[in-house]
C-alpha cells in the first residue's frame, strides 16, 4: 500500500482503490495517466468508475503528455492545514491539458487540479501565474512508493518572455524576435504533435529536441550569457523536430 509523508500528512493510496490506485502506479513511474473509456475513447478526470458522457463502465489507463494551459488558478493566502501554513501563499491552479480540448462540447476539456511549483517544489510566485500559460507536469518524489503530480510553467513562458524582450525600444532586436517567435511555435508543435499522436493511442515520442533537452540549451545558454545561440538551435531544431515527428506517427499510422 503506497504511502508517504507529506507536510506533515500521511497520504496513503490503498490498494483496494479502484479509482486512483493505478493513477498513482503510473505517477511513481513519472508517467501521467487518466482513464480513457472503452466504449467512446474519451478520456476523463477524476477517475471515476463510469464514464460521463456513456455511462460505460468499461475502461483502460491512457498516457498523456502532461502538458497544458493554466484554465483557472487561485492564491491560498491562509492555508487550513497547518502543513501548508509556512508554504502559503501558493498558487492551485485548474490545468487544461492538450488532449481532448474542445471534446465532447466545445467547452470541455480534459482538466485537472495541482499544485503550481518551481523548480525545487517550492510555491511558484504569483506574479507568474496567469490564465493561458502554459504547463507541464513533474513528479516530486516523496517516497519509493509515491510520487506527487505537480505543474511547472514550461519552457514556453521563458521564449515569450525572451520575445518581449527583444521587442521592446532599449533591447530591440528583428534577429532575436524572429528566433524566439519560431523558437516558440516550433516547441509547442512538437508537443503538440506528441499530445494527439498519444490521444489517437501512438507513443509519439520520435525526434529530438524534446523538453529537457530546450531547458538544458536555454539555460546553459542564459548562463554564459548568450540566448542568441540557445535560440538559434531551438529555431532551427524544434520546425525540423516536429517535422519529423509528423512524419514518423503518420508512418505509424500506416
Amino acid at each position: 500500500m503506497p504511502q508517504a509523508e507529506y507536510r506533515g500528512m500521511l497520504l496513503v493510496v490503498p490498494d483496494n482503490d479502484s479509482e486512483f490506485a493505478g493513477y498513482y502506479e503510473a505517477a511513481r513511474e513519472h508517467r501521467l495517466v487518466m482513464k480513457k473509456c472503452a466504449a467512446c475513447g474519451l478520456l476523463r478526470f477524476p477517475p471515476g468508475s463510469g464514464c460521463p458522457w456513456c455511462t460505460s463502465l468499461e475502461w483502460t489507463w491512457q498516457d498523456v503528455s502532461g502538458k497544458g494551459t493554466i484554465y483557472s488558478y487561485e492564491i491560498i493566502a491562509h492555508a487550513i492545514q497547518p502543513g501548508f501554513r509556512d508554504f502559503a501563499p501558493y498558487p492551485v491552479a485548474i490545468i487544461e491539458l492538450d488532449e481532448q480540448r474542445g471534446v465532447p462540447a466545445e467547452r470541455d476539456g480534459l482538466r485537472l487540479i495541482a499544485n503550481l511549483v518551481d523548480a525545487d517544489f517550492l510555491p511558484e510566485a504569483e506574479g507568474n501565474v496567469a490564465i493561458g500559460k502554459r504547463v507541464d507536469v513533474v513528479f516530486q518524489d516523496l517516497s519509493p512508493e509515491l510520487s506527487l503530480p505537480q505543474f511547472r510553467l514550461s519552457e514556453a513562458a521563458l521564449l515569450l518572455g525572451l520575445l518581449i524582450y527583444y521587442s521592446s525600444t532599449n533591447t530591440f532586436r528583428q534577429d532575436a524576435i524572429i528566433l524566439a517567435f519560431v523558437a516558440f511555435v516550433g516547441s509547442i508543435m512538437v508537443s503538440y504533435i506528441r499530445a494527439r499522436a498519444e490521444g489517437l493511442g501512438y507513443q509519439g515520442t520520435s525526434g529530438f529536441l524534446t523538453r529537457p533537452e530546450r531547458v538544458v540549451i536555454m539555460t546553459v545558454a542564459l548562463i554564459i550569457g548568450q540566448p542568441i545561440w540557445g535560440l538559434w538551435i531551438l529555431a532551427i531544431g524544434t520546425p525540423l523536430s516536429a517535422f519529423y515527428r509528423f512524419w514518423a506517427e503518420w508512418r505509424n499510422a500506416d
